[in-house]
C-alpha cells in the first residue's frame, strides 16, 4: 500500500527552476541537541567538508532536551 504525502506540494513541483544560485548555500540543523543526535560529529563533518569556505554556511538552532519531562 502507499501512504500519500501529508502535504500538497503540487505548486512547488510546477514552479520554474531558479536562474541564479543563492550565496551562501545554507545547511541548517534545527532540533534537540542530545547525545543521540551526535551534534559534535555534525559540526566536525561540516568543518571537514567545507572548512571556512565563504559560499557555504552551517546554521544551528538547537534546543536542550530535558529527559526528566519525558518519563511521564
Amino acid at each position: 500500500f502507499v501512504l500519500p504525502l501529508g502535504l500538497n506540494i503540487q505548486s512547488f513541483l510546477s514552479s520554474s527552476l531558479k536562474q541564479k544560485q543563492n550565496s551562501p548555500f545554507i545547511f541548517a540543523c534545527y532540533g534537540s541537541c542530545t547525545a543521540r543526535k551526535n551534534c559534535v560529529r555534525l559540526v566536525q563533518a561540516f568543518a571537514k567538508a567545507f572548512g571556512n569556505h565563504p559560499d557555504v554556511e552551517l546554521q544551528l538552532a538547537w534546543r536542550i532536551f530535558n529527559s526528566s519531562f519525558s518519563d511521564g
